[in-house]
């Protein structure tokens, strides 16, 4: 939408100044009006551009108003008094706006010479009698050059001073030194070409310092990815005092000597004030760097709480699907112990009583079996009676092989204990299934608020952690309690599982 804006401006500007060099006629050479037409124009498309690239910045709009006022002034010549009224009372205007774009774009704007400089350039563009002497056009081209050679080295840009001032003082000194102007009208299409010229360069300089600012905004993230993002700025401003404050203590008294610089988000809201020292910030690619770093870094932060808080929306749904899921276990696994199972045993026991039923009973005797270790895998009633330590000691007392538990007595959370009484049994299932081990090691012990358990067994080793195996599958058990699985097992050194969990 912005770009198509820029568009329907920039082609606002060229109607403007086909209309303008129409209105005109016959009154200038057709190679004067030309050149007239492409500076105003130029001028115009340039602030437009730059508005384009960075809206906040003044410069840009101050250079599309100057190609404005450049266009304007033409009508001047126009045969229409009306228009010629209008063009009249314009006349230099285009100079203010256009020396406090240039200044901005190669000068310290904060510079006692820049801000005279700029009050001159204003006055020379609206003060009839300073903008028709010679000797002030002189005096200001003088004055923008002196403050682009006095600016710090890292924000002077010599093309836009230089030009400009050619532009101003070069009809100015033929004037003064008695030559005509208009022979042939080289020097006036010679000023002419320095102004667009000047407006190119002007619009380069600012695309350089924005990418200047983007690179140190870039300088200053990579710093604080190692430190905080005020010792980073405190390392670009070689100045320990910086800090990055909550928009919170803007109503707090500043130190004396200090400053706060307030860093705005797209929609003009401020998200933090940096304190550093008065004058600090003068350089406007090390501001643009700093502001843009200290908001790249409170977006991180943002999105980063952002996604803290649907991780643990997500865990806590993980959390109540894993407990309504235990919980309908455990009901099933009550129900079948308490009342399915006891009916089929007085039922096979009755059928067992008859000779020609007893065949049926047998069946029905195996098939009870079955069933009471369905209710068993369903929910562990060792784990439900005496806790993890005694359902750790029935588990090995059932194994075909050396199993030694170590475990505390006390009880946890019931959906920490089924996590980790599901993880070792199924380590242990693996071990004798597939590990070829002779003996297996559990231990469970708290580390203060976690539990950690561990199966350790001296089998071939070689297991992975995949969706594929058992225990892949109880990746989202462990999670939905805050916990992890780790697996070590090099070829020929035995498996290693290792569950924590935060109790």
């Amino acid at each position: 939408m912005r770009r198509a804006g820029a568009l329907g401006a920039a082609a606002a500007m060229l109607a403007l100044g086909i209309f303008v060099e129409r209105s005109a006629g016959t009154a200038q050479p057709p190679r004067v009006a030309v050149g007239d037409l492409l500076v105003g124009v130029i001028l115009g498309w340039c602030g437009i551009a730059a508005v384009l690239q960075a809206p906040r910045r003044a410069a840009g709009w101050l250079l599309a108003l100057s190609g404005v006022l450049w266009l304007v002034a033409t009508l001047q010549l126009s045969h229409n008094t009306a228009l010629s009224d209008v063009g009249a009372q314009v006349g230099l205007a285009y100079r203010g706006p256009l020396v406090c774009a240039v200044l901005l774009a190669c000068c310290s704007p904060r510079s006692p010479l820049t801000i005279g400089t700029a009050v001159f350039g204003w006055v020379d563009a609206l003060v009839t009698p300073v903008g028709d002497s010679d000797w002030a056009a002189v005096a200001l081209a003088a004055a923008v050059v002196a403050s682009m050679l006095l600016a710090p080295r890292r924000e002077r840009r010599p093309a836009p001073a230089v030009l400009l001032a050619v532009g101003l003082a070069g009809p100015a000194l033929f004037t003064i030194g008695g030559q005509p102007v208009d022979v042939g009208n080289r020097v006036l299409l010679g000023a002419d070409l320095a102004i667009g010229l000047c407006a190119v360069t002007t619009l380069m300089a600012l695309i350089a310092e924005r990418r200047s600012g983007e690179r140190m905004a870039d300088r200053l993230i990579d710093l604080a990815g190692a430190a905080s993002i005020d010792a980073a700025i405190a390392e670009a401003l070689d100045e320990p005092g910086v800090r990055v404050l909550a928009p919170e203590v803007g109503s707090e008294p500043v130190a004396p000597g200090r400053e706060r610089t307030p860093v705005t988000s797209q929609d003009g809201a401020v998200v933090a004030l940096v304190e550093h020292a008065i004058g600090a910030l003068a350089d406007p690619a090390l501001r643009s760097g700093v502001l843009t770093a200290v908001l790249l870094q409170h977006d991180q932060e943002r999105r980063r709480a952002e996604l803290a808080r649907a991780a643990e929306g997500i865990q806590a749904a993980q959390r109540r699907m894993v407990l309504a899921a235990d919980g309908a276990r455990a009901r099933l696994q009550r129900r079948l112990e308490r009342d399915a199972i006891p009916r089929a045993e007085r039922i096979c026991e009755h059928l067992a009583t008859t000779p020609a039923t007893v065949e049926v009973a047998q069946t029905l005797d195996r098939a009870i079996e079955q069933l009471r270790v369905l209710a068993a895998g369903l929910h562990p009633l060792a784990l439900t009676r005496g806790g993890l330590r005694a359902a750790l000691i029935e588990l090995a007392r059932g194994a075909p092989l050396d199993v030694h538990v170590a475990a505390p007595e006390r009880r946890y959370a019931q959906e920490v204990e089924l996590v980790l009484y599901y993880t070792c049994a199924e380590a242990l299932a693996n071990a004798i299934k597939h590990a070829q081990a002779r003996s297996v090691q559990i231990d469970v012990a708290d580390a203060g608020t976690l539990v950690r358990a561990q199966v350790v067994d001296d089998g071939v080793g070689g297991a992975r952690l995949g969706a594929g195996s058992g225990l892949g599958g109880l990746f989202a058990r462990t999670a939905a309690v805050g916990g992890r699985i780790a697996v070590d097992s090099p070829p020929g050194a035995g498996t290693r599982v290792a569950i924590t969990v935060p109790t």
